[in-house]
């Protein structure tokens, strides 16, 4: 089975793989505090309650927005299930290129978003990922260009007014308050820290 761990800022979201059969899923809140063995025992905890061995795991697969606590989730998954786990990012060998002035900044999660829709799709596909930080709507663009010495839009959506869009041209997509993402704020650990260092005296 096939182990695949999508670490965000917010939670974990775990999958469970037999074949392209997903078996399992958890979410895990995301924290930079818990050490490997804490990891490892939540995974065999989680295993264990759904009737499932950590043993039955053969391969791992992970993506992480969150680097320090990558590490220590990796090493519990090996600890927990003895495997250990491929990390799959912007410098990864990937079948796409990824065609930004900085590649290597690009985000493991647009990163794994990018090679599902080609795998599902096979074909030029947006992919849209909302993250925890949306939480008041979204508004949604797109150019088509063409390529060469000389690039140019073909086309905008929504229409462009000049070289610039007008942000009333957008509509905002929105939900009611029973359908509203699930978020919350998180300072980082080092707030408190920076906070310090460069109060005003």
């Amino acid at each position: 089975m096939l182990l695949a761990l999508d670490i965000g800022n917010t939670e974990i979201t775990v999958g469970l793989f037999a074949g392209e059969r997903l078996e399992a899923d958890w979410r895990l809140t995301t924290g930079a505090e818990r050490t490997p063995d804490e990891w490892a025992a939540m995974l065999t905890t989680y295993f264990s309650q759904s009737g499932r061995s950590t043993h039955a795991v053969k391969a791992a697969v992970l993506a992480s927005v969150v680097p320090p606590v990558a590490a220590d989730v990796a090493a519990g998954v090996c600890q927990a299930c003895g495997v250990a786990p491929v990390e799959v990012g912007p410098a990864s060998p990937l079948p796409i290129r990824l065609d930004v002035d900085e590649p290597l900044t690009v985000g493991a999660d647009r990163v794994v978003s990018t090679l599902a829709a080609l795998h599902l799709y096979g074909r030029d596909t947006i992919v849209v990922d909302f993250g925890t930080a949306t939480t008041d709507g979204v508004r949604v663009g797109a150019v088509l260009y063409r390529k060469g010495d000389r690039p140019r839009a073909i086309a905008t959506l929504p229409a462009q007014s000049g070289n610039a869009w007008s942000r009333a041209a957008f509509r905002t997509y929105t939900w009611t308050p029973w359908e509203e993402p699930r978020s919350h704020s998180r300072l980082k650990p080092v707030y408190d820290s920076l906070r310090t260092l460069w109060r005003e005296p």
